[in-house]
């Protein structure tokens, strides 16, 4: 059974966990959170850059979103892939999740990130600047 870390309230998880549900992957979730702290060191570890969603599939470790559901797409399940198999269809895909990363998911987070701090310490250009990129995008 693969495993798959993340958190619920990330979009890059989302987009893993929906591939999983298309494809009817069994997996296990491993919570990034303060109280499952062995997970955030073993995403430490895993992942360059520490960030998450990171798979496991038993000895293969693969990160990055993009990257695990192209990977799901060839080793589990049955389903279509999520990336087209044709070239032309699947360039069109790959952009659309760069667009979604970038200008959508990427000024989302830092909206939530900066409600989440304490109220003194929220900046209210990093709202304006992210709406911005968000209306463009929606646009």
């Amino acid at each position: 059974m693969v495993k798959i870390y993340g958190h619920p309230f990330a979009a890059f998880y989302w987009k893993v966990l929906i591939a999983l549900h298309e494809r009817n992957v069994p997996f296990e979730f491993l919570m990034l959170d303060a109280d499952h702290p062995q997970h955030g060191e073993a995403v430490a570890r895993l992942s360059p850059t520490g960030q998450f969603p990171v798979l496991i599939d038993a000895d293969h470790v693969v990160i990055e979103s993009a990257a695990i559901i192209e990977y799901l797409d060839l080793h589990h399940g049955h389903a279509p892939p999520m990336v087209p198999a044709d070239p032309r269809a699947a360039i069109e895909a790959r952009q659309m999740d760069g667009i979604f990363d970038d200008y959508v998911m990427a000024p989302l987070s830092r909206m939530v990130f900066n409600a989440l701090r304490d109220t003194d310490k929220q900046d209210p250009h990093t709202i304006t600047v992210a709406q911005g990129t968000l209306d463009k995008s929606y646009a």
